[in-house]
């Protein structure tokens, strides 16, 4: 028995639409669920591993200070920095 031409094209859209679906789940619980599974493994192994170790705050405290003094620049008053533009406006002004 032959299909009629509109029915066999529903056919094999339907064949592909359950094909993209089953993808589409596999896509989806590969990286909603194994992805997650498998993060949560390495975590328990790291967990395992980590060593504890005891920090000296003063040392920390000086350390981050030191950093802290290299960011920000030391800014001289006002009136002993130079205006670069000086020698300019007082041209303008002569003219």
């Amino acid at each position: 028995m032959k299909l009629p031409s509109i029915t066999r094209y529903i056919y094999y859209l339907s064949i592909t639409l359950i094909l993209l679906t089953f993808g589409f789940n596999v896509v989806f619980l590969y990286n909603n669920f194994y992805k997650t599974i498998t993060q949560v493994e390495i975590v328990y192994m790291l967990n395992s591993q980590v060593s504890f170790e005891i920090i000296d705050i003063n040392l920390w405290d000086d350390i981050e200070k030191t950093i802290e003094h290299k960011k920000t620049p030391v800014l001289e008053p006002e009136e002993i920095l130079k205006n670069p533009f000086a020698s300019l406006i007082i041209d303008e002004e002569l003219k």
